[in-house]
């Protein structure tokens, strides 16, 4: 079932559906973008939901890792409202899948 709305949701839907080697590292600093307001928007939750196998979280700390909690609790707010399967895969257990993939 693709997602329909909104235009970014609609071009990744595509690419996945297109590239089924295609993976999505949702960085912490689009968090206000997928979560205006404080609340999911409908095409993302159904995004994740659908890709929920090709989808992990990225930080973009590449060095210093002071502050890499507080960084990496920004995604609490999205996993709220995800499933727990969902959310555990986004979370960690796709990174793993991802790292662990025979080589084509």
């Amino acid at each position: 079932m693709p997602v329909t709305t909104g235009t970014w949701s609609s071009s990744l839907n595509r690419f996945l559906d297109t590239y089924d080697n295609l993976w999505i590292d949702l960085s912490w600093s689009v968090i206000g973008k997928v979560c205006p307001d404080n609340r999911i928007t409908d095409a993302c939750q159904e995004l994740l939901t659908i890709y929920s196998n090709r989808v992990f979280i990225g930080s973009d700390k590449i060095g210093n890792f002071e502050n890499y909690g507080s960084v990496i609790t920004r995604y609490k707010l999205l996993f709220d409202f995800l499933f727990f399967s969902v959310s555990g895969k986004i979370a960690r257990i796709n990174f793993f899948d991802l790292i662990n993939q025979p080589q084509k």
